[in-house]
């Protein structure tokens, strides 16, 4: 027997996903699926709803054997088998577990999805910025390297002493190190 509220949301969560009647699925449903039916229909279920955590692992692992990158999210320690299969394991800040912020990749700190969303949009930018600053660097100085002829007596002249870390090194490194 389903509580009126767990019947709202799960309609709702029926509106979201398009409707469609594989679109949502129970935990109670999937787990009767033969490892074939749930193969074939873990392209269409978009919520599963009234899970335990062997349900969650079950759905990862059939994603995960179709070439998917599964995300997650998780609440409670329960769930960390689930996050060490998935590719992205978030957690929710304020009502996730300790274990389960720890054992997660990312931690939504304000409980809030658009959040994550706002953020996922600024990260490619990011990462293309990074990208293309490294490769400026890295080519300035492999160029300056490349370039640049040695000096024949810097080449000829003998080794200072069997050490790396001379006197002069020593008088450097001990006031920096002291601040």
């Amino acid at each position: 027997m389903r509580r009126k509220a767990d019947n709202a949301t799960y309609v709702h969560w029926k509106e979201a996903a398009g409707g469609t009647k594989e679109a949502v699925v129970e935990g109670v449903e999937s787990r009767n699926y033969t490892p074939e039916q749930r193969m074939q229909k873990v392209n269409v279920i978009n919520v599963m709803a009234r899970s335990s955590t062997f349900d969650k692992l079950l759905m990862v692992q059939c994603l995960k054997q179709k070439g998917y990158v599964v995300v997650v999210t998780v609440v409670g320690k329960n769930d960390v088998p689930t996050l060490k299969e998935v590719d992205i394991g978030l957690s929710m800040g304020i009502q996730s577990t300790e274990v389960a912020k720890e054992s997660s990749d990312f931690v939504i700190l304000d409980d809030k999805f658009a959040t994550l969303r706002a953020s996922a949009g600024e990260v490619p930018l990011i990462v293309v910025q990074l990208l293309w600053m490294n490769l400026i660097m890295d080519t300035m100085a492999a160029q300056a390297l490349i370039t640049d002829k040695p000096a024949k007596e810097i080449i000829e002249r003998p080794l200072v002493g069997p050490t790396v870390i001379t006197n002069i090194v020593w008088m450097n490194l001990l006031p920096q190190a002291s601040f």
